[in-house]
């Protein structure tokens, strides 16, 4: 995604106010869901442990990420409130459209126009 559209996004998340829903924790993530401009579902990764590898320790330790300090992590928050991690899964190609409306109305309309 290009900057204009993370640009979008953040404009959209401030302004319908949508929430962000918890859907799964998985390899060191939680997994968020959310609805953008009314008609596509996207999840994003928060990551919340980090590994750390040195010489020193061995084996590498996990430990909770410097990034999300005591943050507390409801089922739901306002997806604004999460747009530095949408902006780093949109960098890390971690930003996947689960579900567009417009594709489901479009395929509606083929099963409607395959019946006739």
């Amino acid at each position: 995604m290009e900057l204009t559209e993370l640009n979008k996004i953040r404009e959209d998340l401030y302004k319908s106010k949508i929430f962000a829903n918890f859907k799964y924790y998985e390899s060191g993530c939680l997994y968020y869901t959310v609805l953008l401009f009314g008609q596509d579902l996207y999840q994003f990764p928060v990551p919340i442990v980090e590994v750390l590898c040195d010489e020193e320790l061995s084996p590498c330790v996990m430990q909770l990420s410097a990034d999300i300090g005591e943050t507390a992590f409801q089922c739901s928050i306002k997806g604004s409130e999460l747009i530095r991690y949408i902006s780093k899964a949109i960098d890390n190609e971690h930003f996947v459209l689960l579900e567009s409306m417009t594709r489901i109305f479009q395929k509606e309309e083929e099963n409607d126009t395959a019946r006739n």
